[in-house]
């Protein structure tokens, strides 16, 4: 029996937002003795880690640090020699769409830099990599080379560098042309810009598994279950009740992934689109807007070209100076249009709060308050601790 203060939590998703979100909370509640920090979780999934299915995308992650987010101030959707501002309704509303992005990315920074942080601060320790802690959490420390292409004009990196400088470790410019970058020679006009970083690299199995290691060491519960979503959000919030034969939910935290399209409202579910990624030893590849899940091997053969063509992974190769390809994974990344949605419903874009259609005020979906955390594309490890502590940050400031 839960005390009144008790808040009773169901996290629906077994992915990697469901389960760092999960372990965020209970962390969170084991640190603080305050009754009205206490809370009782439950964890609720169609998959779990072990599983493998295309549309359970966790698994199939490349997972390294590197960042999404453009630098502050940077140009957003301009080409070369545009300022971006023009007259009448179609400048206006290009502004407003620039003040959008500017808005997502300012968010996409603070989730990431969270993130590095957190999984630095675990296995790092004055200076010194902790080994066996992040062999048994399946993260480690990895110089990361990042470069930027002549015909790119993307926001994330520019001939001034990137916005993580400050907070990664080992961070350098670099001669894109030298020995010293592992590079048979000089990329030529192919490259503008290198720089170095100290990235965190995650494998992926080992990850999820110790995250559901410690969703029970601390406490918390695993259900494995499928909802019905005919009925939208308010019949999921019925099916979850069900599916706990009746007991309270105060909270429901929505970590659904490709899956929220289903039973949001159709606005919502027009902005989320799957993002195909194939997924080799070293390296993968994404695409828009694709279902196809069968691996497609020319984009292999392309992967591992361009891995010799620059001379990586030279370890990997055998005698003939061929790459063993042990197994390629395909999955669909949550994909959604202006981001990462995190936020309470009825107080937040999703559903018209931020733009002047909605009242702006959390509302609650069958007696139960949903705080959703979803759309993260081929960033949800990357992001993954900053969002889920947004979403601690989003529990406490609820009745």
């Amino acid at each position: 029996m839960t005390s009144p203060t008790t808040k009773n939590i169901l996290v629906l998703g077994g992915g990697i937002s469901g389960l760092q979100t999960a372990v965020s909370l209970l962390d969170f509640s084991c640190n603080n003795e305050a009754p009205e920090y206490k809370i009782n979780l439950t964890l609720l999934a169609k998959y779990l880690p072990g599983d493998k299915s295309e549309t359970y995308c966790s698994p199939w992650a490349g997972a390294d640090w590197r960042s999404h987010a453009s630098k502050p101030g940077a140009s957003i959707g301009c080409t070369e020699g545009q300022d971006g501002k023009e007259k009448g309704d179609e400048g206006k509303e290009k502004e407003k769409e620039k003040e959008k992005e500017k808005e997502k990315d300012e968010r996409l920074r603070k989730w990431e830099e969270r993130t590095y942080r957190k999984w630095k601060s675990m296995i790092v320790e004055n200076g010194d990599v902790k080994a066996a802690i992040g062999k048994e959490m399946g993260v480690a420390i990895t110089p990361s080379i990042y470069y930027l292409g002549s015909t790119y004009h993307g926001a994330e990196i520019d001939e001034n560098g990137v916005w993580f400088e400050d907070v990664v470790g080992g961070y350098r410019e670099l001669d894109v042309g030298l020995q010293e970058n592992k590079l048979k020679g000089s990329l030529g006009k192919g490259v503008r810009k290198g720089v170095q970083f100290e990235t965190v690299c995650v494998d992926v199995d080992i990850y999820l598994g110790y995250l559901v290691h410690r969703i029970e060491q601390l406490g918390g519960k695993i259900i494995r279950g499928e909802i019905e979503t005919k009925e939208g959000l308010e019949g999921v919030v019925r099916g979850c009740r069900d599916m706990l034969a009746g007991e309270k939910i105060d909270i429901l935290i929505n970590c659904t992934g490709l899956s929220a399209a289903h039973f949001v409202g159709k606005e919502e579910a027009e902005k989320m689109f799957p993002v195909r990624g194939q997924v080799l030893l070293v390296k993968g590849e994404t695409r828009a807007n694709t279902w196809n899940a069968k691996p497609d091997h020319e984009l292999s053969a392309r992967i591992i070209q361009r891995l010799k063509d620059i001379g990586w992974a030279e370890d990997l190769q055998n005698e003939k100076g061929e790459i063993e390809v042990q197994d390629t994974y395909v999955g669909f990344r949550p994909g959604r249009k202006g981001g990462a949605r995190v936020e309470i419903e009825g107080n937040g874009e999703g559903d018209g709060g931020r733009d002047g259609k909605g009242d702006g005020r959390a509302k609650k979906i069958e007696g139960v308050y949903v705080i959703h955390n979803y759309g993260h594309g081929s960033g949800g490890y990357q992001s993954s601790i900053g969002c889920a502590e947004e979403v601690v940050e989003l529990v406490q400031g609820l009745e």
